[in-house]
């Protein structure tokens, strides 16, 4: 199989060595050359960790076009706050029956990759589908060098079009044995848990991250008054997920059935997880788990909170917080009402009246 990785960041990195090291021919692209000149004086990409091999890949380009030529499968593996600049730029160049797969979309991911592919001149027939989170939690060391901690126990995925999950499931369960198909990407997209992980310890460790401290992101980071700040705005999450008919996993539960990691609060099954013990926090505050969490999850979800009448206090306060801090407008630069049609997500949950089951 011909696939195609867009993204050498660490999930792209570590999904290229992994397709290559299973037969498949793999292109893996980057907007910045310099990653993909460090992987080929490297010889390739060697991963560490649950995996050891190197593997070098078949092509390593910056051209758009020539990596996602011919690809069955297209991967993007990049911050899903950056999807829509690759979309709007592969939308020329895509083929019938392609296949492209959100590593994970985030909240509402396809809804905001399939508008921006048809305003942007789309003629292929392809196929959008998203996971609910990355595959592999892993770290680039350096770009040739990726230590992957873990591998998730579930993997969830759905297609835009309910139609097609069976498609996407075919295609991807020979290579991942715990992919589960979901009923709609508005499950997958509800379950995004970076939005809960990712940008409270950031804003809250401001002054130790500025300090160059190295800790811990998630055992150290989330200490057990940030963790019962998570709970707040995992409970609104959750609450507004049950306002579309949609059941999706608490926080505590998800690290119970993804990393069978127990604890009666979040903070115990933080602390209880071992294949957080090595994430480290960002070195800069300026970094995907600020820039892509908050456009690309909390945002929308405030969106439709507003939306559906839910009241979403904890996760404005935080928005309006990262605006302050950050002098940034992340709702005008994030999934807004202006990019997701809300309208549309909320009669397709009031016809169909669908509940989502997990496990």
């Amino acid at each position: 199989m011909n696939v195609a990785i867009i993204g050498a960041g660490n999930g792209g990195q570590a999904f290229a060595a992994y397709f290559t090291h299973l037969g498949c021919r793999v292109s893996l692209y980057n907007r910045s050359p310099k990653a993909l000149e460090d992987i080929d004086n490297n010889g390739g990409i060697e991963l560490m960790g649950v995996y050891s091999y190197k593997e070098k890949i078949y092509l390593l380009s910056s051209n758009l076009e020539e990596v996602i030529k011919d690809a069955d499968l297209i991967m993007v593996a990049m911050p899903a706050n950056a999807h829509h600049h690759v979309a709007k730029k592969m939308a020329p160049y895509l083929e019938n029956g392609q296949v492209i797969v959100l590593n994970p979309g985030r909240t509402f991911g396809t809804y905001n990759f399939m508008n921006v592919l048809k305003s942007s001149g789309l003629k292929a027939n392809v196929v959008v589908a998203e996971t609910d989170t990355l595959v592999f939690t892993c770290r680039v060391l350096k770009n040739g060098i990726c230590r992957i901690f873990s591998i998730k126990k579930e993997l969830y995925i759905a297609a835009h079009s309910p139609e097609n999950t069976k498609i996407v499931y075919d295609m991807l369960s020979k290579y991942f044995d715990i992919l589960i198909p979901a009923e709609s990407v508005l499950f997958t997209g509800l379950s995004n848990l970076g939005v809960i992980f990712h940008p409270v310890p950031i804003i809250l460790n401001v002054a130790r991250i500025e300090c160059k401290e190295t800790f811990s992101h998630y055992q150290e980071g989330i200490t057990p008054t940030v963790a019962l700040l998570l709970e707040k705005i995992d409970k609104e999450r959750v609450e507004i997920a049950k306002q579309l008919n949609i059941k999706v996993d608490s926080a505590i539960n998800w690290l119970n059935r993804i990393y069978k990691s127990e604890g009666e609060t979040l903070y115990e099954a933080l602390q209880n997880n071992p294949a957080y013990t090595e994430v480290l926090a960002p070195s800069t505050i300026h970094n995907r788990y600020i820039y892509e969490d908050i456009e690309t999850g909390l945002v929308p979800l405030s969106a439709i909170a507003h939306k559906i009448g839910i009241k979403s206090y904890t996760i404005d306060s935080i928005i309006n917080l990262a605006n302050i801090l950050y002098d940034f407008d992340f709702v005008r630069h994030g999934r807004n009402e202006s990019r997701i049609d809300l309208e549309s997500i909320i009669k397709q949950t009031e016809e169909k009246n669908i509940i989502y089951r997990i496990g």
